[in-house]
């Protein structure tokens, strides 16, 4: 018989993800996901001890090499400024993703290139179709999910 104290824990939340990430650190995680095939959060860590800490929070670990924190380095240091960008880290790769509009070409676009080369695999470039534009500003609202919101600032 398995007493309550030795059962396994609940699964994992999106929430509870994010809090535990925190406690652990941006120098040992690198985000997380819900694996589609299974429902189950996932992880991303980059080393045993913190692995340890995801699975008994009832979560999936996935060992990486790159930290958030490396992460958030290589991505701002690939930042070229090229107007048509946006930028994300992606927790299920560990790589950073620099989307690029249709307006991105010649000069701008070979830069970009290079960067991602020189990151040696933890960039990618995925092509947008159509254009990025500002088309909010301040305190327009913001729908979504049966919610409203007002913009603040857009990051």
């Amino acid at each position: 018989m398995v007493s309550p104290a030795q059962a396994a824990p609940s699964p994992l939340t999106p929430d509870g993800a994010s809090t535990l990430a925190a406690s652990i650190g941006t120098a040992r995680t690198a985000g997380s996901f819900i694996d589609t095939a299974t429902g189950r959060t996932v992880v991303a860590v980059t080393d045993s001890a913190a692995a340890d800490r995801v699975r008994a929070s009832g979560g999936v670990a996935k060992l990486v090499s790159r930290s958030g924190a490396d992460l958030d380095r290589l991505m701002a240091r690939l930042d070229t400024g090229v107007t048509g960008t946006a930028w994300s880290v992606d927790p299920m790769s560990n790589q950073v993703v620099i989307d690029v509009d249709t307006t991105v070409k010649g000069a701008a676009l070979s830069r970009l290139q290079a960067a991602v080369a020189a990151s040696k695999g933890a960039a990618r470039i995925e092509r947008m179709n159509g254009e990025l534009r500002r088309t909010i500003s301040g305190g327009d609202a913001i729908y979504g999910g049966g919610y409203r919101c007002s913009l603040g600032f857009n990051v």
